[in-house]
């Protein structure tokens, strides 16, 4: 398969590369035959429900009522296309290579036509109705989802058949691949990874989001040498409910038994549980990082669960001879019953994580440099700043400036107050004026707290701004209809896509005002924005 090169500087690119495209399209999948089998199968399961749910109905269903259903289906379906306008992935991807099956879903490379960015899509099956309106609500939610150790979900797509999931594309391997080839990890190394691990568990249950499938296949490491990691796969992810009754916070408990075999925990196999069966499968994890082998054995599933349910495990092997009391004692408050097991956070406080100081704590004199420049850019560049973030894949940066983050963030939340930073920052930034305009600079969407891209998009440098795809790619997610400019109207909808409307102070049409003095932005005008002279691309 012959994959597209970069070529800067060009808006015709996109229809050279559509051009030299192979064969291959977003409809020639081999399992067609299945969507249509599935298809029928749903109209009569629709039709059979209809009839008093009697399996014995499905040999006398009316041939127009069979019609009626299927219309009535195929109108449903189309309808939900049609809510996402004329916007078509085939329009804007390049489908490449299957790179993975996850829960629910086959995964491909892909490259956007104008950009060239590689990304990684997702393809859902819809269901029925019912199902598809469960699943465009746990995918809302996961466009809300903003931290260093959670894949990107970046856009998405659907037709009548599937939902198209757009996510950032992490050239690294997975967490089971780098344990298989080295066995198992030291003590430090496993601590600055399994932190990482629970950091990102730590930030979906604040927000209500439970993964359900926590495991090593389930995490990857962003590059081949990057120690910087990325749950991923949430296609079993499932949002939990909080309720209130008589001011106790009380959650409604998840029923459906899934997960992978080694990994689940007991209340799952008796279906009720809660957010926590995915500390007992990140215990689970840490055991089989630092032992190289899982806590539960059994020929088979059945005589795993049949461990599991006893908590049947010990740390008798040799390979516990050299692993210190305190992670041991971590390992068994992850594995024992809901009732006591400790949360994300709790885990987090653990005496095992505070036998080593982090290295980087303190931004550098360069840093410190960028968050000034910054704080002095006008609002619009501010938030081209963060479309490249949060659109471009930034894996060197993203790698320096992690445990920075992470540092900063004392209680785990998954973000930064402005007091933290403060605090800090204020040995280095003497200037209480400036301090505050830096810190108030950095929350672009001034909602008092800052975001993992909040924080990146005011530390990127001068090369991944002026490097012109970047530039093309939040260009073009602007004008998406491909009119030659975008307006108030296209911003406003590309920050309501990921909900980040907040940013713009006033009106988008006075902000484009005030920028450009026009309306209609083309490339040409906002690269003369950018680079304040034309021509000054990479």
């Amino acid at each position: 398969m012959v994959e597209p090169t970069s070529k800067s500087g060009s808006s015709s690119n996109s229809e050279e590369l559509k051009d030299q495209m192979p064969s291959q399209t977003w409809s020639s999948d081999s399992d067609d035959s299945e969507d249509f089998a599935d298809f029928h199968e749903e109209v009569k399961s629709k039709l059979i429900g209809e009839l008093g749910g009697s399996d014995k109905q499905n040999d006398n269903i009316d041939p127009k009522q069979y019609k009626a259903a299927i219309e009535k289906i195929r109108l449903n379906k189309v309808n939900m296309a049609l809510d996402m306008g004329s916007k078509r992935i085939e329009d804007e991807y390049y489908k490449g290579e299957k790179i993975g099956e996850g829960a629910f879903g086959k995964v491909y490379k892909v490259t956007h036509y104008h950009s060239h960015v590689k990304r990684a899509v997702k393809q859902i099956k819809k269901g029925d109705f019912i199902d598809l309106m469960k699943k465009k609500r746990e995918i809302e939610a996961l466009l809300k989802l903003d931290h260093p150790n959670l894949v990107r979900l970046i856009d998405k797509f659907e037709d009548t058949k599937r939902i198209y999931l757009v996510q950032e594309y992490l050239k690294g391997e997975t967490l089971f691949e780098r344990i298989k080839a080295r066995t198992s990890f030291d003590e430090d190394y496993c601590r600055q990874i399994f932190s990482q691990i629970l950091e990102g568990i730590n930030y979906i249950h604040k927000h209500n989001v439970s993964h359900r499938d926590i495991k090593p296949e389930n995490f990857v490491f962003v590059s081949k040498d990057s120690d910087l990691l990325k749950m991923i796969d949430f296609g079993l992810s499932q949002n939990f409910t909080l309720y209130t009754m008589s001011q106790k916070k009380l959650m409604k408990r998840m029923e459906t038994p899934v997960g992978t075999a080694w990994y689940t925990a007991p209340e799952v196999h008796e279906k009720l549980y809660t957010e926590k069966c995915d500390i007992w499968s990140a215990g689970v994890m840490l055991y089989i990082m630092l032992a190289g082998f899982p806590p539960f054995y059994g020929d088979d599933e059945i005589e795993i669960k049949r461990e599991i349910m006893k908590y049947n495990y010990d740390f008798k092997d040799e390979a516990w001879d050299f692993i210190s009391n305190e992670a041991r004692d971590l390992i068994k408050q992850m594995l024992s019953p809901e009732y006591t097991r400790p949360t994300a956070s709790e885990c987090l406080q653990h005496k095992w994580f505070f036998m080593e100081s982090k290295t980087e704590n303190e931004f550098s004199t360069k840093a410190l440099l960028r968050l000034r420049e910054f704080s002095s850019l006008n609002k619009f560049k501010q938030i081209i700043y963060y479309l490249i973030a949060y659109r471009c894949n930034l894996y060197e940066q993203i790698q320096s400036y992690h445990n920075l983050f992470s540092t900063i963030d004392k209680n785990k939340h998954g973000f930064i107050t402005k007091q933290e930073l403060i605090q800090n920052l204020k040995s280095r930034v003497l200037h209480q004026g400036l301090l505050n305009k830096i810190v108030d600079a950095i929350d672009i969407d001034k909602n008092d707290v800052i975001y993992w891209n909040e924080f990146i998009s005011s530390l990127i440098t001068v090369e991944i701004i002026y490097n012109h795809e970047n530039l093309k790619e939040v260009y073009y997610y602007f004008d998406l209809d491909k009119k030659g400019y975008f307006d108030s109207n296209d911003l406003d909808i590309a920050l309501k896509k990921i909900q980040r409307e907040s940013m713009v102070e006033g009106s988008s049409k006075d902000m484009l005002e005030e920028t450009f003095k026009k309306q209609q932005i083309t490339l040409d005008d906002l690269e003369e924005l950018i680079y304040q002279k034309k021509g000054k691309k990479k």
